[in-house]
């Protein structure tokens, strides 16, 4: 095992990240918030890697969402995280639903 991170999780990072940030925004209302959410969820992920590495994405969107919904109550921006569920599968959503 090498130094640096693992090269499917980088790439498995790089097809994702537009789409973990622009679903954060819709949660948090504030850019750098959602860049903020998107970096923690990742950085998450990344220490748990080998454990998710089948299937990460109902994880990495656990992560988000939490990490986003963190934010956006710390910063008072907790009203656009009724739009975010439109912006989700209604699987998506089944889980936001059973997380909460």
């Amino acid at each position: 095992m090498g130094d640096g991170p693992d090269p499917e999780l980088v790439a498995y990072a790089a097809v994702r990240q537009r789409r973990l940030v622009e679903a954060a925004l819709l949660v948090t209302g504030d850019r750098r918030a959602a860049e903020q959410a998107t970096v923690s969820a990742l950085r998450t992920l990344a220490r748990h890697w080998r454990a998710h590495r089948g299937d990460p994405d109902p994880y990495l969107w656990e992560l988000l969402y939490r990490a986003a919904l963190h934010r956006a109550r710390s910063t008072g921006s907790a009203e656009p995280a009724a739009r975010a569920l439109d912006a989700v599968t209604p699987r998506q959503r089944a889980v936001l639903a059973l997380l909460h």
